[in-house]
């Protein structure tokens, strides 16, 4: 798992990481606050919102970063095969497969949360 981490780009993977845990670590406190006091703030449920959206999006950076790497490669040698291309943009693709997992998780946090809040308020 870390030779796949290292293989992304131990940067790019690093920012997505912590915007994607910090959006679930964040989701289970808000779970945990709403389980004491019934409701969750509005600033919680953005900040899970936001710094999911923001793992897929610098993951999205991230592989834009990787193919440009594969295709100034290319650029540069000229004939170069198939198998080097597509690992190349095989690497490229690890940081967009992370991002999107964690982003789905927050999202799907974010949405729970933001159901459970209204139903609570309605009640």
């Amino acid at each position: 798992m870390i030779d796949y981490f290292l293989s992304g780009g131990p940067v790019g993977m690093l920012a997505i990481a912590v915007c994607g845990f910090t959006a679930i670590i964040g989701g289970v406190l808000a779970f945990i606050r709403f389980g004491k006091m019934g409701s969750v703030s509005k600033l919680q449920l953005d900040s899970i919102l936001f710094f999911g959206s923001l793992s897929f999006f610098i993951s999205l950076l991230w592989q834009i970063i990787g193919m440009f790497q594969v295709l100034s490669i290319i650029q540069e040698v000229g004939d170069i095969s198939p198998q080097l291309i597509a690992a190349g943009v095989a690497a490229s693709m690890i940081g967009i497969k992370f991002g999107t997992i964690l982003a789905l998780i927050s999202l799907l946090m974010w949405y729970t949360l933001r159901f459970m809040n209204s139903k609570a308020a309605k009640a």
